[in-house]
């Protein structure tokens, strides 16, 4: 059996529910002029994503922050949503749990910084890692209006064997408590001779039931 990366385990409740102990909350301001006054001392901005968050046609912001202690090995990460707010900008949601910290990922990851997209008013935040045994995430959020909140309403969670080719993933939708879970077995040996016929995929779906809404301020990956 394909072990999975202790960096992100793959077991629901705790990747979700986990509080975030081991960080101090971000020191950010609630409101600003610009995205930029909202870095807190001792961060420095990697990388911004715009697209609509809140519905009203103008685009949001979410910012990779990065500490700036070079000395420190394993620099950490922040998200920080903000959105427009008449002429100023608004803190959503911010989180210091969910990235991997800087060089984290393993062989196959570079500096493993996140890889951030918008579209429908859906925040992706994909991340992957590791050397022979790849790992990869997808966390999907989106503004609760009933509630204002920026909550998790889905995740993607992988692992491979980069050798052989077997794989897993684990996709889960927390809107309707619906889980798909994909396997696919090694499509060759370890010394690279495909298997004939090539293995299919197996596909099983399951309920795992709704469960509380998950705030994006307390989603966290072991690290």
């Amino acid at each position: 059996m394909l072990r999975i990366a202790r960096c992100l385990l793959l077991i629901l409740p705790l990747l979700l529910l986990a509080p975030a102990s081991h960080a101090a909350p971000l020191a950010t301001k609630d409101t600003g002029a610009a995205p930029a006054e909202f870095l807190p001392a001792g961060w420095s901005l990697e990388s911004t994503t715009t697209g609509d968050l809140n519905g009203d046609g103008i685009d949001d912001v979410v910012l990779v922050l990065l500490e700036t202690d070079v000395n420190k090995d394993d620099r950490g990460r922040a998200l920080l949503v903000l959105v427009k707010d008449g002429a100023n900008w608004k803190r959503l949601a911010a989180n210091r749990g969910l990235a991997a910290c800087f060089k984290c990922g393993g062989a196959s990851a570079g500096d493993a910084a996140p890889r951030l997209t918008i579209k429908k008013g859906v925040l992706t935040i994909d991340q992957s890692g590791g050397s022979r045994e790849r790992y990869g995430t997808s966390h999907k959020f989106r503004l609760d209006k009933a509630t204002g909140k920026f909550v998790l309403i889905g995740l993607d969670q992988s692992n491979a064997d980069s050798v052989v080719g077997g794989s897993t993933l684990i996709s889960d939708n927390l809107l309707n408590g619906a889980r798909i879970t994909t396997t696919t077995p090694p499509s060759r040996d370890e010394e690279g001779n495909e298997f004939k016929p090539a293995p299919k995929a197996t596909v099983e779906k399951q309920k795992i039931g709704k469960k509380p809404p998950v705030l994006f301020e307390d989603v966290v990956t072991e690290q």
